[in-house]
């Protein structure tokens, strides 16, 4: 038994996407452990470029979002 992830991308819940990544998921799931994530249940920023991450000890970024999740 494999472990997949799939990461539904599209920002409409209910779209052709999500019915799709779904969909798979139900297919794939009869043989293997499926989890599935939609990114549009996380807030995450873009990089701004500041570099703030080279400078600390624990590479953290200044942004206060959900990417350390």
């Amino acid at each position: 038994m494999s472990k997949i992830i799939v990461l539904i991308g599209s920002s409409r819940k209910g779209g052709n996407t999500d019915l799709l990544a779904h969909s798979f998921a139900e297919g794939a799931g009869k043989y293997n452990e499926v989890e599935l994530i939609s990114v549009e249940d996380y807030k995450v920023q873009p990089c701004i470029g500041c570099n703030s991450c080279f400078k600390r000890e624990d590479h953290s970024c200044i942004q206060k979002d959900d990417m350390g999740k």
